[in-house]
């Protein structure tokens, strides 16, 4: 493997820890995954948009936990995600098996449980970049 593919498979692991652990433990899930790049490849928008959906979900995360971190509501906005994780995860189940009903794919719950923790993960992350912005004493966001 060369460099640039081992430094952009250290970035995977580091910004998306559950997925890489999901692919790793669990098969069809990687398989599911390199079907969706190959069907997206071929011109599928709806899936393309479904994988940008994703995508803007983590922003949306990371951001969260930025204003969260910042005002100071991350101590308790991150255990409270972090209880709420098995919800999130068994929703995503479903949500996981109606959006990508093409590819006939439906998750195991310890796959779904991994992959949603990234979402909990980049919260934090958020947050304490957040906490950080706020201990310096810049302006708000």
């Amino acid at each position: 493997m060369s460099g640039v593919g081992r430094l952009l498979r250290l970035l995977k692991l580091l910004l998306f820890p559950g997925r890489s652990l999901a692919v790793r433990t669990d098969r069809s899930f990687a398989e599911f995954l390199e079907r969706l790049e190959r069907e997206i490849e071929l011109g599928d928008r709806g899936l393309l948009f479904h994988k940008r959906f994703i995508s803007a979900e983590y922003a949306v995360m990371f951001v969260g936990g930025l204003l969260s971190g910042y005002y100071g509501y991350a101590p308790r906005a991150v255990p409270a995600l972090v209880a709420l994780l098995p919800v999130l995860a068994l929703a995503d189940v479903y949500a996981t098996e109606r959006a990508f009903r093409k590819l006939c794919y439906r998750p195991r719950y310890s796959t779904s449980l991994l992959w949603c923790s990234d979402m909990v993960y980049h919260f934090a992350l958020g947050s304490a970049v957040g906490l950080a912005v706020a201990a310096l004493g810049l302006p708000p966001p």
